[in-house]
């Protein structure tokens, strides 16, 4: 029978300690199972009758419920494709998992300001600033008194800016902050804050990017 592989995603609760009781956020994380079917509408149904026997297939954490979902279905690719063939499939699935991860911080008339994540070749690794006054964006050269504001804000971390410099956060990637911030949010007993790009078409929560 056809083998075919099965990618998705399931919600995953993380903790502080292994031994807490309470955890600190929830986020989806991906997984592959390999499964055998006569036919592409028998893979469907075996795939589907997978996510809903998962022990994990949905968690509810601070009166959000997230579930587990299919990504993506592939049969096995034959011994007779040629090696292009499968090298660009294999890009075009990488890619198609991960987006760029920024958000608005300022807006004046017209221009939009931004702080981008691992975005500009110059700026790998770290947050740097991006500005859009008609159809494209730009790098902008943010003063870092801005950024170090503009990055506490997005993340919820200002009540503790003395711990957080500029120098520190400005290479923490957004799962990282966010992170963080579930920590805070589990020690000082804060409400559950909402993390999320703005990137038009990758507006994910922070805790589920991928860099």
């Amino acid at each position: 029978m056809p083998k075919y592989t099965l990618t998705y995603e399931a919600p995953f609760l993380h903790y502080r300690e292994p031994e807490d009781s309470s955890p600190l956020y929830v986020d989806m994380q991906k997984h592959a199972w390999g499964l055998e079917a006569e036919n592409d509408v028998d893979a469907v149904s075996r795939a589907k009758q997978f996510l809903g026997k998962l022990p994990s297939r949905f968690v509810t954490f601070r009166n959000e419920t997230r579930y587990a979902r299919l990504l993506k279905l592939e049969r096995e690719i034959p011994l007779d494709v040629s090696d292009e063939q499968v090298v660009s499939e294999s890009v075009a699935a990488s890619v198609s998992l991960r987006g760029t991860y920024g958000f608005h911080y300022q807006k004046e008339g017209y221009a939009i300001f931004a702080l981008d994540w691992n975005f500009w070749p110059d700026k790998s690794g770290q947050w740097a600033a991006s500005v859009k006054e008609g159809v494209r964006w730009d790098p902008y050269p943010e003063t870092e008194e801005v950024m170090h504001e503009a990055l506490l804000n997005h993340f919820g971390l200002s009540d503790w800016a003395s711990e957080y410099s500029l120098e520190r956060i400005r290479v923490m990637s957004p799962r990282r902050l966010a992170e963080e911030r579930g920590w805070r949010e589990h020690k000082h007993g804060l409400s559950y804050l909402e993390i999320r790009s703005n990137t038009v078409g990758y507006e994910v929560l922070a805790t589920n990017h991928v860099d």
